[in-house]
């Protein structure tokens, strides 16, 4: 009776420990040996390390990878982290719709890069805090650098929205991007997606235009390159 029942255990305790890996996520950066990982311990985020485990739970959790990288000196990080990370209203929209990285940009240099190479081609500018978000697949889908709390949230909102609706659609376009648009990746988009997806662009340039003052936020405004392209063609159209 020894084996079975010694087997039964091993099962019993597997069992447990696949729940507790899914249970909810608590945050793992207190006593991190990097000092900016470790300032975030106090967060009410849910922040991970970046490892296999946690894409693993992206993929069975069907949730979008939130990579926010920093550096302890980068003032705009500290910022964000005070403003937003510490907003216990945007902590529960992250906890309960993402799965929330921080990395240390100085500890992992040729991931930040290959990041900054995506915020700079599709945005037009890079910066820190980088924010990129990242299809469970480890495909980098949108990113975005400081943002104040109002703005982020935003950010949060009209993500979750779309990947709610549109999963499939995002899910090649992030695979063509960082395919290079090339081989048998490529993202196939008809007309009446295409239409919709410039159409939800334009509402959302429009809603954070700066009527008065000009460009958009309300915050320190760099030029989007992209988004101004965009603007332009559509003018022109």
């Amino acid at each position: 009776m020894r084996a079975p029942l010694f087997a039964l255990l091993l099962g019993l305790v597997a069992c447990l420990s696949s729940l507790a890996a899914d249970g909810a996520l608590v945050n793992r950066m207190r006593g991190h040996p990097s000092p900016y990982l470790a300032m975030h311990a106090d967060d009410p985020v849910a922040w991970q390390d970046l490892n296999a485990a946690v894409l693993e739970r992206a993929r069975r959790e069907g949730k979008l990878v939130l990579l926010s990288i920093g550096y302890f000196t980068c003032h705009w990080c500290h910022v964000m982290q005070r403003e937003s990370f510490r907003n216990r209203e945007i902590a529960a929209l992250l906890n309960r719709y993402f799965i929330p990285v921080k990395v240390d940009r100085e500890l992992e240099p040729a991931l930040d890069a290959r990041m900054m190479e995506f915020a700079e081609s599709s945005r037009g500018q890079g910066g820190w805090p980088l924010n990129v978000f990242l299809t469970p697949q480890g495909y980098p889908l949108f990113a975005a650098l400081y943002a104040p709390p109002a703005e982020f949230k935003e950010i949060l909102t009209r993500l979750n929205e779309l990947w709610t609706k549109d999963r499939a659609a995002l899910m090649r376009l992030a695979a063509a991007e960082a395919g290079g648009g090339k081989g048998p990746g490529k993202a196939k988009i008809d007309g009446a997606e295409a239409r919709r997806y410039a159409n939800a662009l334009l509402d959302a340039v429009a809603a954070n235009a700066d009527d008065i003052n000009g460009g958009f936020g309300d915050q320190s405004k760099f030029p989007s390159v992209p988004q101004l392209e965009f603007l332009l063609a559509r003018h022109v159209a």
